[in-house]
């Protein structure tokens, strides 16, 4: 059994992918380096468990922690061609022996005309993270039916775990926009503030 790593950087670290090979064959792939309680760790998890499943590097990046999984799945790649002598894509970092990562489209009719549904949106929105749920609102305001789908077990995606953190790049070096930030700031701990009074 043969060790090969290979790094990408991911969300909030750079990701060392470690591919355990013996005879070509994948018996182990480990990662070290995300950030822990991360979604991008979370995800960096679950990106494992179906990889050492299927024993492969040809595994999709994970929804929600797509940065993260996708710069692990590279590195695991470019590992991997490492161990079988396989030649990288310079472009994409995978295997060219290796099969797509896409999946293929779907070759047979899945829907028939006939089919009864239970319900009828003018607007399904797949995922109820801060994007989706604008959305879902707006379409709902302008006067559609809609229907929100979220896979977790409650709304918010990424937006609810975001600590409190505004993007705001360049605000560095650029007066106004650091202005705008504190102002910000300010109104934020003032509404914070009055919250607090009124739920007391």
């Amino acid at each position: 059994m043969t060790e090969y790593r290979a790094k990408a950087h991911g969300f909030n670290s750079e990701i060392t992918a470690i591919v355990e090979v013996e005879n070509g064959e994948i018996l182990k792939i480990s990662a070290e380096g995300e950030v822990p309680n991360t979604v991008g760790a979370l995800g960096v998890d679950n990106w494992l468990e179906e990889a050492n499943a299927e024993h492969s590097v040809e595994v999709d990046a994970i929804s929600g922690a797509s940065v993260s999984t996708d710069a692990l799945r590279k590195a695991t790649q470019m590992a991997y061609a490492e161990a079988t002598s396989g030649d990288v894509d310079a472009i994409s970092s995978a295997s060219i022996h290796n099969q797509p990562n896409n999946y293929p489209l779907l070759k047979e009719k899945f829907y028939e005309g006939d089919i009864e549904f239970d319900d009828e949106y003018d607007v399904i929105v797949v995922g109820a993270g801060g994007a989706g749920l604008s959305a879902a609102a707006t379409a709902a305001e302008n006067g559609a039916s809609v229907l929100a789908i979220e896979k977790q077990g409650i709304p918010g995606g990424t937006t609810s775990l975001s600590g409190g953190v505004m993007q705001a790049a360049g605000a560095g070096s650029d007066p106004t926009t650091q202005a705008q930030v504190r102002q910000y700031l300010e109104l934020s701990t003032k509404a914070a503030e009055l919250l607090n009074r009124f739920l007391a």
